[in-house]
């Protein structure tokens, strides 16, 4: 379903240490919401803008369901998130002319 809306589920269901994390990009929201059974659940989702992340909800659980949409902590630029860091070859020892 993320793809039909544009978003990037990050973490699902996450707990306070997960929500303080600021190594997520700056463009991830935290979601509050509602599940089936009515337990109160929060994730974290990339999205690039709040109405596909409610859209996203509301189709998924309802009316009534979706509680909040805040900002995350995340620090990482959006488009240097993911990306792998590239190991660094050994500079060969110069030789004396």
């Amino acid at each position: 379903m993320p793809d039909k809306y544009s978003t990037e589920l990050l973490v699902e269901n996450c707990n306070k240490d997960e929500e303080k994390n600021t190594q997520f990009p700056l463009d991830a929201y935290i979601v509050t919401y509602k599940d089936s059974n009515g337990d109160v659940r929060k994730d974290i989702v990339r999205a690039s803008a709040k109405v596909n992340l409610f859209d996203m909800y509301y189709d998924k659980f309802g009316a009534n369901s979706l509680i909040s949409i805040d900002y995350g902590h995340g620090t990482v630029n959006p488009k240097l998130y993911g990306i792998k860091v590239p190991n660094k070859t050994k500079k060969r020892p110069r030789r004396n002319a």
